[in-house]
């Protein structure tokens, strides 16, 4: 028995793009080894903003893949978690400015969506991409890379290590 894959099966291997699966395990991970929250929170915060930002781009672009609720869901919840979280999750604006401009071109190049529309969505399982682009996949990964980039980095540096001269000055 032979097992054909096509790109939407890479890709979207359970219905979700494979890069938003690794950068989520990544930020659980940086979470276990800090023996910290923060990262999930700052994952959470990559993964909702970006969304927001997309479903901005979609309403602006007139292209809904899921209808106009999602969009107010999506921006609610980013505006929810970043008013909560602006203290304790700070991005490295760099990455965000360099995600906004990986954007930007995305949408000078058409903005095309890899998705079997309508029902283009979290979870969505895409068997059969009719019109796969694969520069516009790349665009769209790399804007998100860079997105997850910005929240994770800062998190990923070392933490400073107290050391037996600092805590005696603290005495």
């Amino acid at each position: 028995m032979t097992v054909a894959f096509g790109a939407s099966q890479i890709v979207f291997p359970i219905g979700v793009r494979l890069s938003t699966l690794v950068a989520a395990a990544a930020f659980v991970a940086l979470a276990a080894v800090r023996r910290d929250k923060t990262p999930l929170i700052a994952g959470w915060v990559w993964l909702v903003t970006f969304e927001a930002a997309f479903q901005i781009v979609s309403v602006v672009l007139d292209r809904l893949p899921l209808g106009p609720a999602n969009p107010v869901f999506w921006l609610s919840v980013a505006a929810v978690t970043v008013f909560s979280t602006r203290r304790r999750v700070r991005p490295d604006v760099r990455f965000l400015a360099a995600a906004a401009l990986v954007g930007a071109i995305w949408v000078a190049t058409g903005f095309h969506l890899n998705a079997n529309e309508p029902g283009h969505g979290l979870f969505t399982f895409h068997e059969h991409i009719l019109g796969f682009d694969w520069r516009a996949e790349v665009l769209n990964e790399l804007a998100k890379m860079l997105w997850a980039a910005a929240y994770f980095l800062p998190l990923a540096r070392p933490l400073p290590q107290s050391t037996p001269e600092a805590e005696s000055d603290e005495t």
